[in-house]
């Protein structure tokens, strides 16, 4: 998997978190102050909860690629999406990440139609 952390921001840390250490862990520099549109060169995208939703979800739909979610939050529209009928789920350790990517690897034309209907979802929501 060609993986990039998208966005951090250490000003969030909290209670026992300290930025320096995650940034230099993961080797956060500059670099990873991509436009959101960046993500949109992959064909599919991890989009994970942090402290507070992540804020992205709708535009993640929106863009066309397969969105594999991990839910710690609800948003206002939560309710209204589906698991595997417009997004992927993942359990929150990620621990069945590599399985839900094999299997829309394996699933092509599943994985699409699920794709698309979450861009639908979200075109209508994103006025």
């Amino acid at each position: 998997m060609d993986t990039h952390i998208s966005g951090f921001w250490g000003s969030h840390c909290t209670y026992k978190c300290e930025a320096r250490p995650i940034e230099e862990e993961y080797d956060i520099g500059d670099q990873w102050h991509m436009p959101r549109e960046a993500v949109h060169r992959f064909w599919y995208v991890l989009n994970v909860d942090g402290h507070t939703f992540s804020g992205r979800y709708l535009g993640l739909l929106k863009s066309g690629l397969l969105v594999f979610k991990t839910t710690g939050f609800t948003e206002y529209f939560s309710d209204w999406l589906r698991p595997y009928e417009h997004y992927i789920p993942v359990k929150v350790d990620l621990s069945d990440l590599v399985d839900r990517i094999r299997w829309a690897i394996d699933n092509d034309d599943e994985a699409e139609r699920i794709q698309q209907a979450g861009q639908r979802f979200a075109e209508e929501v994103i006025l």
